[in-house]
């Protein structure tokens, strides 16, 4: 079952803008760019399948490029991402930020395979989504 999510051009701009403040949190040297897809389960399904062998939609994929200024791509579900919020009992906006912060961090360089990886991935996330959510007094 897909959902629909508008997309407009404040949608987009908070994306933008997250991507932009995290960025330049966690790698302040240089310019870095990124590409983030906005994407349905039945798209990141194929690539969730594809290229990490896991037969379901996800909420977020990172693929990383060796460019010299474009670190990849944050590809989400925001079919997912629409499920997970009402799941979680987040807003919407906090479950996209979550995921987009997520999927970013990955890009620069951290995962969670190890404890102590995962132990420090999030609490870098956990800390950006505070501080942006502080800044805009929202959540």
């Amino acid at each position: 079952m897909t959902m629909e999510t508008e997309v407009n051009d404040e949608f987009l701009k908070l994306v933008s803008h997250i991507a932009e403040r995290v960025l330049q949190e966690v790698l302040p040297e240089g310019e870095n760019e990124i590409n983030v897809v906005l994407t349905n389960d039945k798209v990141i399904h194929r690539l969730n399948r594809d290229f990490r062998k896991v037969d379901n939609p996800t909420d977020v994929l990172s693929f990383g490029y060796d460019e010299d200024d474009l670190l990849g791509e944050v590809i989400i579900s925001l079919d997912t991402v629409k499920r997970q919020a009402k799941d979680y009992g987040h807003s919407y906006e906090y479950e996209l930020i979550f995921n987009l912060i997520h999927g970013i961090l990955h890009l620069c360089g951290y995962d969670h395979e190890e404890p102590e990886e995962e132990k420090e991935m999030m609490q870098l996330q956990e800390k950006l989504i505070e501080k942006y959510f502080q800044e805009e007094g929202t959540r």
